[in-house]
């Protein structure tokens, strides 16, 4: 009887211990971490307008690398240019992108509106006295496999 009683409390005390070592202890990885390494294909663009109604589309084949020295590539996928090149930067809480191009040194801020393993969704008000009608304009990329 002590044997079996003993064997159900080894059993007991393992699968405890198999549960207490899961993953879901990990820290998650910050936004900075998950933009940088791997490319960033960026796949289409939407405008929409004061109302949020959808107004167009356009479609790129485009990739988009950030490295950990905040500086950034733009490659077009059909000749494999660098179409530009600047900086980057994230605010504190990691909701807005800072994108700076080197040539020109006009920068850009972009609401981080997605960003995960897999997709990043930004998004940019701009100004309708300007462009018209226009007040959003949303950019997609899907993260590069390896």
């Amino acid at each position: 009887m002590k044997t079996k009683l003993f064997g159900l409390f080894l059993l007991a005390l393992f699968s405890f211990n198999l549960l207490s070592c899961s993953k879901d202890d990990e820290e998650p990885l910050s936004k900075s971490e998950i933009l940088v390494g791997k490319g960033w294909d960026l796949y289409k663009s939407e405008s929409y307008d004061l109302n949020n109604n959808f107004v167009s589309e356009r479609t790129y084949d485009d990739l988009n690398f950030f490295f950990n020295d905040n500086n950034l590539f733009y490659i077009k996928l059909d000749d494999g240019t660098i179409k530009e090149e600047g900086e980057w930067d994230l605010n504190k809480d990691e909701t807005k992108l800072y994108l700076i191009d080197s040539s020109d040194h006009i920068g850009e801020v972009l609401e981080i509106r997605k960003l995960d393993q897999d997709e990043m969704i930004l998004a940019e008000p701009i100004d309708p006295a300007i462009k018209g009608k226009i007040y959003t304009y949303a950019v997609y990329y899907l993260k590069r496999l390896p």
